[in-house]
């Protein structure tokens, strides 16, 4: 099996994640499908790179998965960037691949289907996603199978869904972002997404945090008297549970069990 990785972020975000010793998100993306079926062959494809091709529809049948990472990028802005990304995932809902994405991921996939994404109207959500709402059509559906009909995740988002494309089914949210897990079916494709981060621990909460302390601190989430490690550690107490790593990837294990099978 193979899957192909698209990266969010662009080459100077990464260097920038590198330096403060943290893993750009594809690399991160490979160990946890990695950890979910080591038998996955993992490519990666940077579409914010100046010298990207667009992978056609034919190039991507190769692959049995399509993943897409976060992204410190904004769906919204229309730069190169952006716009390069959301062509390219217009493509892979042509080609009939299915493909997941988490945050960033997620909102690619809602605005080349015809969605909307826009500012978090209840500000930036991070830490832990919390009290995340199964919907009725969920309770069924398996990319959240083995989720509770209410659970908690790690996450950092500033955007949101605020528009759902047609073909779409809202799988979760809370009261934080009314998009917080969704299906779409478009053209010849079907994506599963979360606006949380199950690809995510605290260590990787924590180098979020700590390579941005000054904006953190600007925003009234970090202060001058408490460390990162501190603020983190406040989050995430009494969420151990949903950290656990069985509790913690179930998307991506339902997404690659699920269509491994097709």
């Amino acid at each position: 099996m193979k899957a192909l990785i698209f990266e969010g972020n662009t080459k100077q975000r990464n260097k920038f994640i590198t330096a403060n010793d943290n893993s750009p998100y594809h690399k991160l993306f490979i160990k946890t499908i990695k950890q979910v079926n080591n038998n996955i062959q993992c490519d990666v494809a940077f579409p914010t790179n100046d010298d990207y091709k667009i992978f056609s529809t034919s190039d991507l049948k190769k692959y049995d998965y399509v993943f897409w990472t976060g992204s410190s990028l904004n769906a919204y802005d229309d730069t190169p960037e952006v716009l390069q990304q959301i062509e390219q995932a217009k493509i892979v809902f042509e080609s009939g691949v299915p493909f997941y994405g988490s945050c960033w991921g997620l909102q690619v996939a809602v605005m080349a289907s015809g969605g909307m994404v826009s500012p978090c109207k209840n500000g930036i959500e991070i830490g832990i996603a919390k009290n995340i709402v199964k919907t009725i059509k969920a309770k069924n559906h398996p990319f959240l199978n083995g989720r509770n009909s209410k659970y908690n995740s790690l996450c950092v988002h500033s955007s949101e869904t605020s528009k759902i494309p047609e073909g779409a089914t809202l799988l979760a949210y809370n009261n934080h972002s009314n998009v917080q897990a969704l299906e779409i079916k478009h053209k010849k494709g079907i994506f599963w997404g979360v606006q949380y981060h199950p690809e995510f621990d605290s260590n990787e909460l924590l180098g979020s945090i700590k390579r941005n302390p000054k904006k953190y601190i600007e925003m009234g989430i970090l202060n001058y008297n408490t460390t990162p490690q501190e603020l983190i550690n406040s989050m995430v107490n009494g969420y151990e549970n949903d950290l656990e790593e069985n509790n913690r990837l179930i998307e991506f294990k339902n997404f690659i069990n699920y269509f491994k099978m097709k």
